[in-house]
């Protein structure tokens, strides 16, 4: 719970309802994107040749690389965050801008089902379901790519670099780089 609490600083959690979760993340091969920043922060801290941290800021920064890049057209769930530069320019907003055709309808009628974007969504992003193991696949593959020596055994740093680079460096470049133009 130090790691948590203390450490993540994320207060206000119920200890035998963490710890069922934590157990459950530890054990599954598809864990559970319920609460997902805290119960990976515990696996991180175990096992960090096997887990990382999936929290909002990495997760930020790995989508606007994907989106600015045009290096994929799939893209992973955000976990809410509190950060509010990350708030002020919504990554879900950008993809969806970026893929709006996707999202237009030809029938008015068909906005009417509540659930539209929802349904529209499963093509663009990672369901919560695979999240967490498919971020894991890139980050290895990333490390790899990035560290000649023992940092690419543990996935720790590059996901402390994407979560260091999401409210300066992210945020300089959709800042520098996003021009909306309404027709």
């Amino acid at each position: 719970m130090w790691i948590i609490k203390d450490w993540g600083g994320i207060n206000g959690v119920d200890d035998s309802s963490t710890l069922e979760l934590i157990q459950e993340f530890l054990s599954k091969t598809e864990p559970s994107f319920n609460r997902i920043a805290s119960t990976s922060k515990i696996g991180s801290f175990m096992f960090p040749e096997k887990y990382f941290i999936y929290d909002s800021r990495v997760a930020y920064a790995l989508n606007w690389i994907i989106l600015s890049e045009n290096a994929g057209n799939r893209f992973f769930p955000i976990p809410e965050g509190r950060n509010s530069k990350m708030l002020a320019f919504d990554m879900n907003v950008l993809i969806r801008l970026k893929n709006i055709d996707l999202y237009k309808s030809s029938e008015i009628e068909r906005l009417d089902n509540r659930l539209y974007i929802k349904n529209k969504d499963k093509v663009t992003y990672v369901s919560t379901k695979k999240a967490y193991s498919e971020m894991s696949r890139l980050i290895q593959t990333i490390s790899r790519q990035l560290w000649t020596d023992e940092k690419s055994e543990v996935l720790y740093y590059t996901e402390m670099l994407l979560f260091s680079i999401a409210d300066r460096e992210i945020f300089n470049d959709i800042t520098d780089r996003i021009r909306i133009e309404i027709k």
